[in-house]
């Protein structure tokens, strides 16, 4: 009983993580410092990005969905709803496992998937 509600009590955190910053961006030539939260990143709502309308930065209008991220963020929901179900840690444990591994290719593939070794 006490492991189920550190569990509960962690997965919880780590979804409520996803609402703060998450990603900083930084251009010292261009003196522009954003921060993302995990949420933005999976709803595109990073609409007052600084990088509009710069020409340097057309090509990386085009924004892409990062599948790992919300992923992870439904893995998470979906452990913290099944952990609230009788005898099913052992489901719990697997979608916990796999959401971290999509956190951890997300942040693998991070630098490949926005195209940041070009810029």
């Amino acid at each position: 009983m006490r492991f189920t509600s550190i569990a509960k009590l962690t997965v919880l955190l780590a979804l409520v993580l996803f609402f703060t910053p998450f990603i900083m961006v930084s251009c010292s030539d261009m003196g522009i410092e954003e921060e993302y939260t995990g949420m933005q990143v999976i709803t595109r709502s990073a609409e007052d990005s600084p990088f509009e309308g710069m020409e340097e930065m057309e090509k990386y209008d085009n924004y892409k969905n990062n599948y790992w991220l919300i992923g992870a963020f439904a893995l998470g929901v979906v452990t913290l709803v099944v952990l609230f179900l009788k005898h099913a840690s052992l489901l719990a444990t697997i979608t916990s496992l796999a959401a971290t591994i999509l956190l951890v290719v997300f942040r693998l593939t991070f630098v490949s998937f926005y195209k940041l070794e070009e810029v």
